[in-house]
């Protein structure tokens, strides 16, 4: 099958599969509040607003309204910073900490529930190709979205 056939069938599978796919990425997805308390968490270490901003290809504003949500709800703190009191560290609180753990479990039970429907073999080709799709597209569409 040449480029253009194989173009042709994966537009027609996305459009043809577009409720399952919207299905899949928001049973498996890490946006928003959860995305940042669990990247917050895995990351170890303080993070400052234009991190999360960067990341997540988010505007200031909308990381804004987020760190004040996950403040309100207790999840994360926001301190100046010792070095320079213009910068805002963010860091997760103990409470916050759990409730990452428990967004985390909750994503690898929505991941687990598709790679075990495919079994070893094919799950590990399917990793191995998303991990080449996400490099070789990751950059560039980091810079579309700025």
């Amino acid at each position: 099958m040449d480029m253009t056939q194989q173009l042709h069938e994966l537009c027609e599978l996305h459009i043809m599969y577009a409720g399952v796919l919207n299905k899949v990425a928001d049973g498996i997805s890490a946006r928003g509040e959860d995305g940042i308390v669990i990247w917050l968490n895995m990351r170890k270490s303080i993070a400052y607003p234009t991190d999360i901003v960067n990341h997540f290809c988010l505007s200031p504003g909308r990381v804004a309204n987020v760190l004040k949500t996950l403040e309100q709800k207790q999840l994360v703190t926001r301190t100046h910073s010792a070095d320079d009191h213009r910068k805002v560290c963010v860091q997760l609180t103990e409470k916050g900490k759990v409730y990452a753990q428990k967004c985390y479990d909750d994503l690898l039970d929505a991941h687990r529930g598709i790679l075990e429907k495919m079994g070893e073999e094919e799950s590990e080709l399917v990793l191995k190709l998303v991990n080449r799709i996400l490099k070789a597209v990751g950059k560039e569409y980091i810079d579309v979205q700025k």
